[in-house]
């Protein structure tokens, strides 16, 4: 008989001052080379269990029951009960994490190298050469597609999905015995997505290394098989073997799960043609003296229509948004809003046309304050420009986007990944924008919620004729919004066309392998 690697039983915690367990008496296990699963609602308590195991429950937090770790010589030590030196030491070595978001998890100021082999030097007391060497085959085995380069990168200079891939370097450089990763492919384009979780696999038949995945991608589920189970208002509601319980879910939180991805997003209906609003034209973005990260690209948006801009990993889609916003230097090109070179504006011309376009950020984590509340934050566009930010105004625009009104006074940190996103695109909305420019805006909801802001962003659309730039890696999330699909590949806008056709008969190379990837990752092959 396999012994656990990790027995846990009977876990609750309560955060101080709510009503009722973020995490209500969970029991799971998982043994050496087995994939386990969790999967659940945003806000269900996946991510509350997994800081719990690790000792970073909020301070004031009420964690109660075990979680036995099989240490060496089969000796059992109680996660939960260990000191945080110990506990340290026991997670640098033999448990690696991939936490759900990595602009927060890299240091700013370290180099990525530094950071890959911080831990081999620490824990295993590997030489500099050889720490070195290992951590660049590890951020090739990620895929990064320049080892060297991101090794003497910042973290701000790497796309999101390039800082996820860092993370996962990261975690896997001292050979972890468990690796927990905490939705560990959210900011990763179809073919990435299928390589991490094949390099996952790979590492547990070949090292019989545990996973332990919190995810709400169920592609990702199928992918990684062994065993899942479903959480709901902080209790595991079901549990099972992945190809049990996703061809016959017993708990209505699981079938609601599942029923959401295969419902098929239909297309938007076709959009009107007036002139556009914002006019992007051979738009060309450098950082300092490295190649063009955009290159002479155009586009333009309509009011009432969505445009996705979809792409690998590091195409260049977040920067492109960005210039679109002003917040990013363009070497050459312009960018019009109502016709308007947004280049030549300064002052209250410039901040005044600042409110027309509204931004969602990709990674939520870094785009709301630690110290204020949700509520506070979603406000403050309208205090920025003399509105009144009045308490039934907030909870309206709170309920709009799903979010519970006693969410509204908690800070950024004491609510689910999810949670944040979905506070990030109510303070987007706050200001009524013509334009709303989202990256990634997506990627830490639930399929059910995902189908809600989806939803969402389409009545928003036809309500006031909202233009959309929709930045995703989701080509499923672009086929139900999208009217039409720009492709991002090396900073070149390669195809553009309606979303049906890219979709159903993609053109260029690079699209045809993305539109592939994604049929495959879906098809769990």
């Amino acid at each position: 008989m396999i012994l656990p690697l990790l027995d846990i039983c009977g876990l609750s915690v309560r955060y101080p001052g709510a009503p009722f367990d973020a995490v209500a008496q969970a029991s799971l296990s998982v043994g050496p080379g087995e994939g386990l699963s969790i999967i659940g609602a945003s806000g269900a308590g996946k991510s509350a269990l997994i800081a719990a195991l690790i000792g970073l429950a909020p301070a004031g937090a009420q964690v109660t029951g075990r979680a036995l770790w099989r240490a060496g010589q089969g000796a059992q030590v109680d996660l939960l009960a260990l000191p945080q030196r110990r506990l340290r030491a026991l997670l640098g070595r033999e448990i690696g994490v991939i936490f759900q978001d990595p602009g927060a998890s890299l240091d700013p100021v370290m180099r990525i190298g530094v950071q890959v082999g911080e831990g081999m030097r620490v824990h295993l007391g590997t030489p500099p050469r050889a720490a070195r060497q290992r951590a660049l085959d590890l951020l090739a085995r990620v895929g990064l597609p320049d080892p060297e380069g991101c090794f003497e990168a910042y973290p701000h200079q790497l796309s999101g999905g390039m800082r996820q891939r860092a993370c996962i370097a990261v975690a896997l450089a001292c050979g972890p015995r468990l690796l927990i990763a905490d939705e560990p492919t959210t900011a990763l384009d179809a073919p990435l997505r299928a390589g991490i979780l094949d390099l996952l696999g790979n590492l547990r038949r070949e090292t019989g290394m545990a996973l332990l995945t919190v995810t709400h991608d169920m592609d990702a589920v199928r992918r990684i098989g062994g065993r899942v189970a479903v959480m709901d208002g902080g209790r595991i509601v079901e549990e099972g073997a992945v190809e049990n319980v996703l061809a016959a879910p017993r708990h209505a939180a699981t079938r609601a799960l599942i029923s959401a991805v295969h419902s098929p997003h239909s297309p938007p209906e076709a959009a009107p043609a007036p002139a556009p609003i914002l006019a992007i034209d051979g738009l060309s973005v450098r950082y300092g003296a490295r190649a063009p990260a955009i290159k002479e690209a155009s586009l333009s948006l309509a009011p009432g229509e969505t445009l996705a801009l979809v792409g690998a990993s590091g195409s260049g889609k977040s920067t492109l948004a960005r210039a679109a916003l002003g917040l990013e230097r363009a070497e050459r090109g312009e960018v019009r809003i109502g016709g308007t070179d947004i280049a030549g504006l300064r002052g209250d011309a410039l901040r005044q046309m600042r409110a027309r376009i509204q931004m969602v950020f990709q990674d939520p984590i870094t785009a709301l304050d630690p110290r204020r509340s949700l509520a506070r934050q979603v406000g403050d566009p309208l205090r920025n420009y003399g509105r009144d930010a009045d308490h039934a105004r907030l909870a309206a625009v709170f309920a709009q986007v799903g979010l519970a009104p006693d969410l509204m006074h908690r800070l950024p940190h004491q609510v689910s990944g999810g949670q944040r996103q979905r506070a990030a695109i109510a303070r987007a909305l706050i200001l009524d924008p013509d334009i709303l420019v989202v990256d990634e805006g997506l990627s830490a909801l639930d399929t059910v919620q995902a189908a809600a802001i989806l939803a969402l962003l389409r009545a928003e659309q036809r309500r006031r004729g909202l233009a959309i730039l929709f930045v995703t890696h989701d080509l499923r999330a672009a086929r139900g919004i999208a009217h039409r699909i720009a492709v991002m590949e090396a900073g070149h806008i390669v195809e553009e066309g309606p979303a049906a056709r890219i979709l159903a008969a993609p053109r260029h190379p690079h699209t045809h392998a993305l539109v592939t990837a994604s049929a495959l990752v879906a098809q769990g092959d």
